[in-house]
């Protein structure tokens, strides 16, 4: 229940987030339109109500889109790689799903299943030999181990992959903007801040997409490598008593010697 949690909360956050940047970008263009509106007014009086009355018009065309499908806007202003990156968002998403239910299923969550399973082990053993009961539970950890692993990869890739996409998106971002700006006649402060912010749209996914996944990668990976230095204790002790295959041949060794 708790993953579920964190899992709606990181989802919450991040429309919330980009939503917030798409009203923000839609509250500029007021702004800017009442600008031109002083403008005008400067240089033909005649001219003021009907650059108020258009700029009004424009405002309630404009309105409706903070309200419905702001975010759609948002990722849409991103470009072809926004796509990419809530790709990438989704397959990470669907591990980290997949491992959470695991851990849990199996109750990865708690130290002593290792213990159980590594003592199940060794009750099913017929070895004698401290080093051939050491390798068996060894490599009977490895395969439990590598259940564990499992996806691993992809979420570390991922949260190395996404932040790179998404400066790649803003880089190229700054280049369109910085293009138009060399070819307006005229420019001004919107011009700039509004090309410089839809190239950052894609800088924000990839971060957006790359912090919760490498948190989670991490968090497998700590516990993973917990229940690795766990088991090298419990082998350890489970066999601690049996005798040393080295041992019975020099013993041998020596009898043959008398």
């Amino acid at each position: 229940m708790i993953t579920y949690v964190i899992i709606a909360a990181v989802l919450i956050y991040v429309s919330g987030m980009m939503a917030g940047t798409a009203q923000a970008q839609q509250a500029a263009v007021p702004a800017a339109q009442q600008v031109q509106g002083q403008t005008s007014r400067v240089q033909d009086n005649a001219a003021v109500p009907q650059s108020v009355e258009q700029s009004g018009e424009q405002q309630n065309v404009e309105e409706p889109r903070d309200t419905n499908g702001s975010l759609y806007h948002t990722v849409k202003r991103g470009g072809p790689l926004m796509i990419f990156i809530i790709l990438l968002g989704m397959l990470a998403l669907t591990i980290i799903i997949e491992r959470l239910i695991f851990f849990t299923r199996n109750k990865v969550w708690r130290s002593d299943q290792v213990e159980l399973y590594l003592k199940e082990v060794s009750e099913k053993s017929e070895t004698r030999f401290k080093e051939d009961r050491e390798d068996e539970l060894r490599g009977a950890f490895q395969l439990y181990a590598n259940n564990l692993e499992r996806g691993m990869a992809f979420l570390s890739g991922i949260g190395n992959l996404a932040p790179i996409v998404g400066f790649l998106g803003t880089v190229l971002g700054m280049i369109t903007a910085f293009s138009a700006i060399a070819a307006a006649t005229t420019v001004n402060a919107r011009v700039v801040a509004v090309g410089i912010q839809i190239a950052l749209i894609t800088t924000a996914g990839g971060l957006v997409v790359a912090a919760p996944t490498l948190f989670f990668y991490y968090l497998f990976t700590h516990v993973t490598q917990n229940r690795f230095a766990l088991s090298e204790e419990i082998i350890a002790e489970l066999c601690g008593n049996l005798p040393r295959l080295s041992e019975e041949l020099e013993t041998e060794e020596y009898a043959e010697e008398l």
